[in-house]
């Protein structure tokens, strides 16, 4: 989150550029509500990944019961932001 807020926060940030990490970050907040709604991802295994506002959230649910109601805890695990490669942290399929 500090790298994106360092990237739309930068010295003379546009109104659009603040409405989209608003926007980020209430999709980051909202994960815990139905994590299990976005879908998997078909880069890495056992992620799952939304995308808002030009910006891709890498994130996991342990246990991921594909059921919201059951669904376990969620883990945000990379925010990809408009023009980065996509994360060599994460395991490839």
């Amino acid at each position: 989150m500090a790298a994106a807020d360092r990237f739309f926060a930068y010295d003379g940030p546009t109104p659009q550029a603040l409405r989209r990490l608003q926007d980020l970050v209430e999709a980051i907040e909202d994960l815990i509500n139905a994590p299990v709604r976005f879908r998997t991802s078909a880069k890495f295994a056992g992620v799952r990944e939304r995308i808002v506002s030009g910006c891709t959230i890498y994130f996991r649910v342990l246990p991921d019961t594909a059921d919201n109601a059951t669904a376990g805890d969620v883990r945000v695990l990379h925010v990809k932001l408009p023009g980065q490669d996509d994360p060599v942290r994460l395991r490839a399929r």
